[in-house]
């Protein structure tokens, strides 16, 4: 989660420098800021790539595993960890084709890279077709191979469909106006998630003290929560690259109109979802647990979801 949130520093900042240069109509400049942001992202991506497969053991360590655990999880943070540089060129190839409105786009990708990893997982764990008994590596083969298929197709879209002309001696041609307007608008925005992902681990590490059956209740909460997430995250996203797009342009009396109008719009859509969520508590912790202290207790988080979700639009929007 850490490494997705800092390759986001990348992603995040050349997304919304595009959207403002595509609303300034300097198409021009796309093509050598793109190329630099991909290359970026790459070298830091193979910069943690390399940590993660010199330093496992270390990083391991930490998490107090049990031996026979720990060789599995060696395996496969070398495997999937190794490849990570792949992850931080998808992320910023998505948020670039998502920052010229293709966003339908990276959602069939993404839902085609999810039935690859799961076809992949089923392959490897159970052995099918003639395929070896893999188990965990088998699943860390198939995450890297799902996340390259991604990575190529999501390349093609990039120049055939966004029409986004590389120059690949740009990648090692960096304009030093480009890194830091982009390093000057990503790393404040990802700041905050970075700081958000610190704070839940903290408060995990505390649920875990009050033991297991805790530790799972909040598990399923956030797992039926995340659903409330994503329309906010959405909405987000997609106000992101218009407001970008007005500010390029100059238009700053509408981006303003715009934010606001769309936080309307993304309150409503939240709360409406919570109350959803809230009606159907019991039987939504019904799917995870048929155990009566943590569908209480569950169901009594949900309903302070009334409280913080709604508020979360805020800060996303």
């Amino acid at each position: 989660m850490f490494a997705f949130l800092l390759f986001n520093f990348v992603a995040v900042g050349s997304a919304v420098v595009i959207t403002q240069y595509l609303g300034a109509q300097l198409r021009n400049e796309i093509g050598k800021l793109v190329a630099t942001s991909l290359s970026m992202n790459l070298l830091f991506g193979l910069m943690i790539s390399m940590n993660m497969i010199f330093f496992s053991n270390q990083i391991l360590q930490m998490f107090d595993l049990d031996p026979s655990l720990f060789s599995l999880a060696k395996s496969y943070l070398i495997i999937a960890g190794g490849s990570l540089f792949n992850q931080a060129v998808m992320i910023t190839v998505t948020a670039i084709i998502q920052s010229h409105g293709f966003t339908k786009y990276t959602m069939f990708v993404a839902i085609g890279i999810n039935i690859i990893h799961i076809v992949g997982n089923y392959l490897f764990i159970y052995g099918a077709l003639g395929v070896p008994k893999l188990g965990v590596v088998g699943v860390a083969i198939s995450t890297v191979i799902s996340i390259c298929i991604g990575l190529f197709i999501n390349l093609h879209v990039l120049t055939r469909k966004v029409r986004v002309s590389l120059n690949w001696k740009n990648l090692f041609r960096w304009k030093q106006d480009h890194v830091k307007k982009i390093l000057k608008i990503g790393m404040p925005a990802s700041a905050s998630n970075l700081s958000y992902s610190a704070n839940q681990i903290v408060t995990t590490a505390f649920i875990v003290s009050l033991g297991a059956e805790m530790l799972s209740t909040r598990i399923y909460t956030q797992n039926i929560m995340f659903f409330i997430m994503v329309l906010a995250i959405s909405m987000g996203r997609g106000v992101q690259i218009i407001v970008g797009h007005l500010v390029g342009a100059g238009e700053k009396e509408e981006a303003y109109k715009q934010t606001f109008l769309n936080l309307r719009r993304s309150l409503l859509i939240t709360i409406s979802a919570v109350f959803i969520i809230c009606l159907f508590r019991k039987q939504l912790f019904g799917l995870f647990t048929n155990d009566d202290d943590n569908i209480a207790i569950g169901s009594l988080l949900l309903l302070m979801g009334f409280l913080l979700e709604p508020e979360r639009n805020f800060n996303i929007l």
